[in-house]
């Protein structure tokens, strides 16, 4: 009842008395609800499932199948599932054509503005920077945002279990994920894959005490035990070939397909730093800002912006082992827990998802290409056209073919239809070439490349878990924040070896960091001192105040010459105690500008 009156903005008369079901419905069904109170009610109803949550929390269970919170639950899910089946203009993107109607009410309560009497309505999505077109926030579970890491270790376990046809798993919110935020689903997505690595971890371990105590292993013949992490070695100076040869041996046998679910340790050839976490971050680091690059050819810009993101290009000399081994990289920063320094387009977090892409998305790759499709599918052809030189085949020239730039920049025509060069676009055919040149462009002509990253991606990561996440929620967990909030990192850092958030040095270096006057640091120079103590090039996922470990700034020495130093296996900065604030901020810049390598075990 409450999802039908919902849906129904204003609800029709004979809606009325099927809300006599419900009192609280009924009665608030009197008055024409507008998009606020609408929104108001969503969060009500995510209330009222917390409620029932807590209840059953407290006795030691989950809500049963057949609940109230479970029902709340489903009621919830259609409503999500209509305001996401929508492109941006309200339009429903599914098959079926029953869902427009509704698609455009429910746009119309995701969009509205909160009434001034919501208290409810404090946005709790961790994920504001991102231009997300749907305002999920307002389906977040409170409740399910503080489960503890044992209780959603639980509901991971049990729906995991269903889905693998091992039981039922009764009400989990796991099959719910619009009521997880986002910071949720990657911890439920950290759980699936610590208990891989422990999996793989025990595995190795029972191999190797297999083969030590074999009969006819001794002597030279005896086989290496395994290691329980994936352990490789790099050039700095050929990052990029090693890394290739290592995702090629990892992806074509069935030892290195086990090996990817092992914890990752990285060494640098030369260097003696043992990873805990730092160097791999160097690692993906380095090896993005390479590949990334121009240097090798992949990619181009999206929308001729290179700060809008890479696509992937056509034209490129560099073999599908590349495209699989950046797809591989993808895979493992999500699976190791590392944020990348990459951006792509969010058609490409959708692809990965299996989702069809739309128009909105070949705006986002291509706005004057669309720009173009909505004037021709727009005009209107004049009485007396074809005397007048004036129908869409005269204005326009087009006919059903497209083309690409090569490297040396030639263009390579396609027919989008076989014979396409000799077929004109009309009035009567335009629908069909549009639809035509949005598969050639986003599917087709990026086939080969698109379909070796998706395999290296989902080589690591094709567990459970990446079901749970939309395409923007995807891209935030692999990308990052760009917005680096020095405040929210001042809040949750911690001191040691003397120091103290109120000690003269630790002030000093909070006002270099955060003051704003024109000799503190700026955007450039707040990211390099991130690089510098944490090997992360963005905020992780709902942003600095949520990195962890969190800063912890240590008491390197008394007054001297010596730069700081950092840990970044642990987010520690080695800062000596320096006796003013100008020399402070000189040996800070010294530091950052020159960070490179690891040298102490």
């Amino acid at each position: 009842v409450l999802a039908q009156w919902i849906l129904t903005l204003p609800p029709s008369p004979s809606s009325s008395s099927a809300s006599s079901a419900s009192s609280s419905a009924s009665s608030s069904a009197a008055a024409t609800p507008n998009p606020p109170q609408g929104r108001l009610l969503i969060r009500r109803m995510v209330s009222l499932l917390d409620a029932n949550l807590v209840a059953h929390l407290r006795a030691g269970k989950s809500p049963p199948q057949n609940s109230s919170a479970y029902m709340l639950a489903q009621i919830l899910q259609d409503l999500h599932t209509v305001s996401s089946s929508m492109d941006t203009g309200g339009r429903s993107t599914t098959s079926g054509g029953g869902g427009t109607a509704a698609a455009s009410v429910v746009k119309k309560l995701l969009e509205a503005k909160p009434s001034a009497g919501d208290t409810t309505a404090t946005s709790t999505s961790t994920s504001s920077s991102s231009s997300s077109s749907h305002d999920d926030s307002i389906f977040y579970s409170a409740v399910a945002s503080k489960y503890s890491p044992q209780h959603l270790v639980n509901q991971y376990t049990l729906w995991a279990r269903e889905k693998r046809g091992m039981g039922n798993a009764g009400f989990s919110v796991c099959k719910f994920p619009f009521l997880l935020r986002p910071d949720v689903k990657r911890k439920l997505m950290e759980i699936e894959s610590q208990l891989q690595m422990q999996h793989m971890y025990q595995a190795a371990q029972q191999s190797s005490f297999a083969q030590l105590f074999s009969r006819g292993g001794g002597g030279g013949g005896r086989s290496p035990q395994e290691s329980p992490f994936l352990g490789i070695q790099v050039r700095r100076s050929h990052i990029v070939e090693d890394s290739i040869s290592v995702a090629r041996k990892l992806s074509t046998t069935a030892q290195g397909a086990r090996d990817l679910k092992k914890k990752l340790k990285v060494q640098f050839r030369g260097e003696a730093g043992v990873d805990a976490g730092g160097v791999t971050k160097e690692y993906f680091q380095l090896l993005t800002q390479e590949i990334m690059g121009s240097k090798f050819g992949m990619w181009i810009d999206v929308g001729g912006d290179a700060a809008a993101g890479k696509w992937f290009n056509a034209a490129t000399f560099e073999s599908t082992d590349t495209f699989a081994m950046v797809g591989l990289l993808l895979g493992l920063g999500i699976y190791n827990g590392v944020v990348l320094d990459l951006h792509f387009p969010r058609a490409v977090y959708r692809k990965l998802l299996g989702q069809p892409l739309t128009l909105s998305d070949m705006r986002e790759l291509q706005p004057a290409v669309v720009d173009g499709m909505a004037q021709l599918l727009a005009y209107e052809e004049p009485d007396g056209a074809a005397e007048a030189m004036a129908t869409v085949e005269d204005l326009f020239g087009l006919v059903f073919e497209a083309s690409y730039l090569a490297v040396d920049g030639t263009p390579i025509n396609q027919e989008l239809k076989p014979g396409g060069s000799e077929i004109p676009v009309t009035a009567d055919n335009r629908e069909e070439y549009v639809a035509a040149y949005l598969q050639w462009y986003m599917e087709d002509l990026i086939a080969e490349q698109f379909d070796a990253f998706a395999k290296g991606f989902t080589s690591v990561v094709n567990g459970l878990t990446l079901g749970l996440f939309s395409p923007w929620e995807l891209e935030l967990m692999v990308e990052g924040e760009q917005r680096l909030d020095f405040v929210a990192l001042r809040e949750i850092a911690v001191y040691e070896g003397g120091y103290s958030k109120d000690h003269m040095t630790i002030r000093r270096f909070w006002d270099i960091c955060v003051g704003g006057g024109a000799d503190d640091f700026g955007d450039d120079e707040r990211l390099k001192l991130l690089r510098f103590f944490s090997g992360a090039a963005r905020a992780p996922m709902g942003g600095l105040g949520k990195l962890v470990p969190p800063l912890k700034i240590q008491r390197m020495s008394p007054d001297s010459d010596k730069l700081p130093t950092a840990a970044t296996c642990f987010n520690t900065l080695l800062l000596p105690d320096y006796a003013s604030r100008g020399k402070m901020k000189e040996k800070l810049l010294v530091a950052i500008e020159n960070a490179s390598g690891f040298g102490l075990e």
